[in-house]
């Protein structure tokens, strides 16, 4: 195994980088994020915006947005929808996209040689696309499937700086496809746009009975802690600060780690549809996890979270509330065979409000 990266996001604490067997540093991530990286050698600073992903720069900005329903027998009138915005966010890593009922990531990867997106929406459900650029750059073609063997796609068309265009089709399970909608971007310049009359408000926090168990993340947080592999013990520090977004259906936890350059962002959930609790991790490195699953344990207000984060390495990690302001973590990483690979442990402190 010359070079394994390993990343992984869950309602934790730690993020461990070891450089061959032995513990090169170690770095802290949000109250719901965890992520390993292991034998990765030092590398120079990746520049700001990766090649690949200086095509959504034309997409950066405000743009109030139209939505226009289109099917075989009708096509309604554009109506608006709101307003969207879209930034760098992990040192550029990733493009964040917002609106008052979906967030979302994109970047390329270069393991797969494809772009991907990750759309959390307000009704709670996570959409997962992949895609490339095509013809002359100027069209972008998301995809992801849906439920047995139907598709969903987004089809992004950047027309100039000022205006884009994205039409959503279907495929179904006989192959046929329809087009739903046609989503029109139109660029808000901010410095002549009076902010009170953003209509992408923020919907009233309104968490489900199982999004209730993350009421405690809520807040700013300090960390404390450290990592152990074979005989050596690092200590790490960091900030973090957990908020709702989509109205309650997630929890988005943002960190600063000492020592470490740029911030981490996890997303939280609970899905409907399996009826477990995930998460999602992205780094400043570029790097970004499978969705980790989650059990809790009332009794012991405890989340525990498993993730196989590839065929050599399990990861089981447990976070226990002591009370409103204190957790504790734990996390064991194991092989095959049983030997471990490393263990974390650290604590978590809410920050008491200036005052």
């Amino acid at each position: 195994m010359s070079r394994l990266t390993l990343a992984i996001c869950l309602s934790g604490l730690l993020v461990l980088s070891l450089t061959g067997l032995g513990l090169a540093q170690v770095v802290v991530a949000p109250p719901v994020a965890l992520a390993v990286q292991a034998f990765v050698p030092a590398v120079a600073a990746a520049p700001a915006v990766q090649p690949q992903c200086q095509v959504f720069e034309r997409m950066v900005g405000t743009w109030e947005a139209q939505a226009q329903r289109i099917s075989a027998e009708t096509s309604d009138q554009p109506k608006p929808i709101g307003r969207v915005t879209r930034q760098w966010v992990v040192e550029h890593k990733f493009l964040q996209e917002r609106g008052s009922q979906h967030e979302a990531y994109l970047t390329f990867d270069p393991r797969r040689n494809a772009y991907c997106a990750w759309y959390f929406h307000a009704n709670g459900h996570v959409l997962e696309m992949t895609g490339q650029w095509t013809g002359n750059w100027m069209m972008f073609s998301l995809s992801a499937d849906v439920d047995q063997n139907q598709g969903l796609q987004r089809n992004f068309m950047v027309q100039n700086d000022q205006n884009h265009e994205c039409t959503v089709t279907w495929t179904d399970e006989n192959g046929r496809t329809g087009i739903f909608a046609t989503l029109r971007y139109a660029r808000i310049d901010a410095a002549k746009t009076d902010k009170s009359a953003n209509a992408a408000s923020p919907p009233k926090v309104s968490p489900p009975d199982e999004m209730k168990i993350f009421a405690d993340e809520i807040g700013k947080w300090t960390i404390e802690g450290s990592a152990v592999s074979g005989d050596k013990t690092t200590k790490v520090s960091g900030t973090t600060t957990a908020q709702w977004i989509l109205g309650g259906r997630f929890v988005q936890t943002t960190a600063t780690i000492q020592g470490r350059k740029g911030d981490n962002i996890c997303v939280a959930g609970f899905d409907a549809a399996t009826k477990t609790y995930r998460c999602w991790y992205f780094d400043p490195e570029g790097s970004f996890s499978e969705p980790a699953v989650g059990t809790w344990d009332e009794k012991e207000h405890t989340m525990s979270w498993k993730e196989k984060m590839t065929s050599e390495i399990v990861m089981v990690k447990k976070k226990q509330w002591i009370n409103h302001d204190t957790a504790k973590i734990h996390a064991v990483y194991t092989r095959p065979n049983g030997s471990v690979e490393a263990t974390q442990d650290g604590t978590i402190t809410r920050q008491k409000a200036a005052g």
